[in-house]
């Protein structure tokens, strides 16, 4: 009786523990944006006050001033387009090439899947100088195109190595019923395995969105005016001799809203969606 007590009390020790421990890192993670928002609607008076001014009057200047200023709205609608398409490519070719990948065998066994592994550690700072210099000769600096592409290099690896896994844990037999049915392998693809990937699929396009979305390094380089996402106008109001706290907590707040949203509507398939990709063949 007494070993069971103890052992009672020591399993409410630790999910004590883990609890404090699982608060304290979501008080981390969401201060900082929390702070951002308040930053973003408060005066600057009320922002350096000491102590700290919790209860206040919220003002919406800050973010009439980002809209008028630094062309946002079409930084917004830039983000919003060469996310969507790269997340649409990365979506439709990692798809196929990982079911090829998982289904077909290939000359030298794990070294296509490990070059895609490999592909995605590489710093963007390495390769910057090279593919400014290539996109100058195309033509494709400034475009919403080039960064298409970019995102897409970037992107499709963690694509085609998360959907791999989950192609590789899905039963043979399933596409041999659908092909004594008559249907080829495309027509399988479609009809057969898509409908099972969701999930994954619904995973991996929220990661590579919300990276397109966010990117900054490259928005940077490769443009300077037609193509500008909205995350380059943070360093324009942030370099700018007259720095406003408000602007750039404004900025940051409309920038992160809509991957917020999207990370609660699509959390379900995410969590199941890794997991799924996760299963080893």
């Amino acid at each position: 009786m007494d070993h069971t007590r103890k052992r009672f009390k020591k399993k409410n020790i630790t999910n004590a523990l883990l609890t404090v421990v699982g608060i304290l890192v979501v008080v981390m993670i969401f201060l900082p944006i929390l702070w951002m928002v308040r930053t973003s609607v408060i005066t600057l008076v009320d922002l350096y006050e000491r102590p700290l001014v919790l209860i206040f009057e919220p003002i919406f200047t800050a973010y009439k001033s980002v809209f008028a200023g630094q062309d946002f709205l079409n930084r917004l609608l830039n983000s919003l387009i060469i996310a969507v398409a790269t997340t649409l490519l990365c979506g439709i070719t990692g798809a196929l090439c990982a079911y090829g990948m998982s289904r077909f065998k290939l000359p030298g066994g794990m070294f296509l899947p490990f070059s895609y592994l490999f592909l995605r550690m590489i710093p963007s700072m390495a390769i910057v100088i090279p593919v400014f210099n290539t996109f100058k000769t195309l033509g494709l600096l400034d475009t919403r195109t080039g960064l298409v592409l970019v995102y897409t290099t970037f992107g499709l690896p963690l694509v085609v190595w998360t959907l791999w896994g989950f192609y590789k844990s899905i039963p043979r037999e399933l596409e041999e019923a659908a092909a004594i049915d008559g249907s080829n392998a495309l027509s399988t693809f479609v009809r057969v395995i898509l409908p099972i990937s969701v999930p994954s699929l619904a995973s991996v396009s929220i990661l590579t969105f919300t990276s397109a979305w966010n990117e900054f390094f490259f928005a940077m380089i490769l443009t300077s005016k037609n193509a500008s996402t909205a995350p380059t106008a943070i360093a324009l109001i942030i370099n700018s001799l007259d720095l406003s706290w408000g602007e750039a907590s404004a900025a940051g707040t409309l920038i992160i809203l809509p991957v917020a949203i999207i990370g609660v509507i699509g959390q379900k398939y995410f969590i199941s969606g890794l997991s799924a990709g996760a299963v080893k063949g």
